[in-house]
């Protein structure tokens, strides 16, 4: 755990972007070698079993930034369907690994020195003194992925872990234009990777000899000389040695011009070709994949910064928060009141909401624990892709149960089943004072409980009546009746 602290407050993590490449650079203390030994983590589990270990749930809050005023200098303002989308891209990454996110709603912060963050004109650094403002001020949510969206200037995007002692505070900054554009939907992936202590996969760093050296291509460990893929570049053995600058074809393949590691041996020497298609490098057309010892690592870094006591940006929800809206309510009986806000669920997961009930009926969903209704996979109500991209349409319709297919072979949840009906709130009730239906009438006023009166009928004199319920969901409902002598 110790080697594990040390690395957290060592590195300090920025993105420079532009259109094509180099749209991440870390600033950080590149003098040491001083960073979390990578052979404690098991790297040769084969990636497709990953989706069999824990489930860690992360929840992720986005602040949009703006001046003092409230107004905000670009065009590109966050919006929930934006921040719902960068939502849905990181499941799609990630949730092959058993790593699920939550989205958690976007909140605002108007501070005009912040809204774009600029760069120290002493050092060229970018400035952060905001990650103590947010820090400072409560501007976070604790244990979440807190990812703020400044202002489009600066073409940037930040994974930001300054200080050092005691900190552990660590926050993700973007542009965003790279959080509401589709097209740089890596970025934020990239940059999840680094909250999670993921290095570049062309990381280099000065020696103890003050030379400076990039990660060597030989896997052979016993080549004393050369090998060194446990100590160089990102310290993962399986994402291959990979040059900062390379050329690639509109195939993403890597497309060799002379560069060569440190001993003379060409980058795609024996078949171990460059990590073109790698989130962690900066191919931003390419970008699509981590290797199993990627994401053993974060899954390590995960856990072991869950099991610190004195660490909190990272805390893991229960699998149950997926299963519960991020926007509008159950209604309480139907046909419901209109306009109605339905309950929304995000984006990214592959739904069926399956037929369900039970001896009593749910007129609010089942608690997630709950698996004691009668449910029907083969009779799917609503059925949701994870590319959806109508996200007002992922609702829970009524008589159905959650079913998250992310997760295999679990029965579905939360089951609403709901025959309730709206309430009488009053009415009235008109007598044809001719016995025919004219408009000689007398009408009688009745709030909820009289209208309601089992003996409402028997209390009345002998004629012709028409007795109206106003229902509490502007439903009405007349019954003509004639009453005999009693």
């Amino acid at each position: 755990m110790k080697k594990l602290l040390l690395f957290i407050t060592f590195i300090t993590m920025v993105m420079n972007v532009n259109a094509q490449d180099n749209w991440c650079g870390t600033n950080s203390d590149e003098s040491s070698d001083s960073f979390i030994n990578f052979s404690e983590v098991n790297q040769n589990v084969p990636i497709e079993s990953f989706s069999g270990l824990e489930t860690y749930v992360l929840k992720v809050r986005f602040w949009d930034l703006n001046n003092d005023n409230g107004s905000n200098n670009s065009d590109n303002d966050l919006t929930e369907l934006q921040a719902l989308n960068a939502v849905a891209i990181l499941n799609k990454n990630y949730n092959a690994f058993n790593i699920f996110f939550k989205y958690d709603g976007i909140s605002e912060i108007n501070s005009t020195e912040y809204q774009e963050i600029d760069t120290d004109p002493d050092t060229g650094n970018y400035k952060f003194g905001f990650r103590p403002f947010v820090r400072d001020n409560n501007l976070y949510l604790e244990g979440a992925v807190n990812i703020y969206s400044i202002g489009d200037i600066l073409p940037s995007a930040v994974a930001a872990s300054e200080g050092s002692g005691n900190e552990n505070f660590k926050i993700i900054i973007c542009e965003n234009g790279y959080i509401n554009d589709p097209e740089n939907s890596h970025v934020l992936t990239h940059e999840v990777g680094h909250f999670f202590n993921l290095y570049h996969t062309f990381h280099c760093r000065t020696d103890a000899t003050g030379e400076y050296v990039c990660e060597n291509v030989t896997r052979d460990d016993t080549d004393t000389e050369c090998f060194n893929a446990n100590i160089k570049g990102d310290g993962i053995i399986d994402t291959n040695a990979t040059p900062k600058v390379m050329t690639v074809d509109g195939n993403c393949l890597y497309v060799p011009n002379g560069e060569v590691d440190h001993c003379g041996v060409p980058y795609n020497y024996g078949g171990l070709e460059p990590e073109v298609k790698n989130f962690m490098g900066y191919n931003n057309d390419c970008a699509q994949e981590f290797t199993a010892g990627q994401v053993a690592v974060m899954r390590f870094v995960i856990k072991a910064i869950i099991n610190e006591s004195n660490l909190n940006w990272i805390v893991s929800y229960p699998v149950s928060i997926l299963y519960e809206p991020y926007l509008g309510d159950y209604a309480p009986y139907y046909p419901h009141s209109t306009p109605w806000v339905h309950p929304h669920f995000q984006p990214g997961f592959d739904y069926d909401f399956v037929e369900c009930g039970g001896e009593g009926d749910y007129p609010q969903p089942a608690d997630y624990s709950d698996t004691s209704f009668y449910y029907d996979n083969n009779n799917i109500l609503l059925q949701i892709d994870k590319d959806e991209t109508d996200f007002s349409s992922i609702v829970h319709p009524n008589h159905s149960a959650i079913r998250i297919l992310q997760f295999t072979n679990q029965q579905p949840r939360k089951c609403y089943d709901n025959y309730n009906s709206p309430p009488v709130i009053g009415g009235v009730v008109v007598k044809f004072n001719d016995n025919i239906i004219n408009t000689n009438v007398t009408v009688t006023p009745k709030d909820s409980t009289s209208i309601n009166d089992e003996e409402l009928i028997d209390d009345l004199q002998p004629g012709l009546y028409n007795i109206i319920k106003n229902f509490e969901n502007g439903d009405t409902q007349e019954s003509v009746i004639y009453k005999e002598n009693n």
